[in-house]
């Protein structure tokens, strides 16, 4: 679990990199991030890509 979480957050993970692509910062606004759609499906993917690490 530890090398997976590692390749998530680094500065070129894939949520740390999701965050970049759409917003351009990793996390400037805790309290409004979560009204935009692009959060939810963005974390949706995370939990994906974390289901299919785990098969």
């Amino acid at each position: 679990m530890e090398s997976f979480q590692d390749r998530m957050q680094n500065s070129t993970g894939v949520h740390s990199a999701g965050h970049f692509t759409i917003s351009g910062d990793s996390g400037s606004d805790f309290y409004t991030s979560t009204g935009d759609p692009a959060f939810w499906l963005h974390h949706s993917m995370i939990d994906r890509v974390r289901y299919i690490w785990q098969s």
